[in-house]
């Protein structure tokens, strides 16, 4: 992770060339440092890299999910055939049983 320098001297030097005392520049520029480490150290803190996801992992999200799509695309298909027979099956027995029914009532036999 790449660092982040704050030049408290020259900060310090360019308060005093604004007409800031000493004490006062040297104080400033203390505790603008510490202001800013705490800072960098509270985004630190908040921002776990182990929690970033990377291309790599976007990309095998994608795959899988993709994978799993056409997974269920292909159950999907495979139920509505299955729905399809066990339908036709249902009326084909249904028409029979009619047709018998109707033969019987109408003493075709």
């Amino acid at each position: 992770m790449s660092s982040i320098t704050f030049d408290v001297l020259g900060y310090a030097r360019q308060l005093k060339d604004a007409g800031v005392t000493d004490t006062q520049a040297e104080i400033i520029a203390k505790n603008t440092n510490d202001a800013i480490r705490v800072a960098i150290e509270s985004a630190r803190e908040e921002f776990n890299l182990n929690e970033v996801a990377t291309k790599r992992d976007i990309r095998e999200l994608e795959i899988s999910t993709k994978r799993d799509i056409k997974e269920l695309e292909l159950k999907t298909e495979a139920m509505i055939e299955r729905s399809k027979n066990t339908m036709l099956l249902w009326m084909f027995s249904m028409v029979s049983a009619l047709a018998a029914l109707m033969a019987k009532g109408f003493h075709w036999f």
